[in-house]
């Protein structure tokens, strides 16, 4: 288990989206230097599209089953 602390800036965007209830979360180009998906992203199930271009994401966790409404996912430009 991956143990890190999600930075504020992008706690903010995760919370935005979920009181707006947006169907998109755009986490690109944000110089994310955390390895796997930020986990306060998995709780955000009515997402349709999720995008994290230009990070560093290297793991996509089984927890990705949980965005089950989930129809788009950007990973582009991360060393996956």
């Amino acid at each position: 288990m991956h143990s890190f602390k999600t930075p504020p800036e992008i706690l903010k965007k995760i919370e935005a989206c979920r009181e707006k209830k947006a169907k998109v979360l755009d986490l690109s180009d944000l110089d994310i230097k955390l390895p796997i998906i930020p986990p306060e992203v998995f709780e955000l199930t009515h997402i349709e599209e999720l995008n994290l271009r230009n990070n560093a994401i290297q793991i996509i966790p089984e927890k990705i089953k949980q965005l089950f409404n989930l129809k788009k996912i950007n990973l582009c430009d991360n060393p996956l």
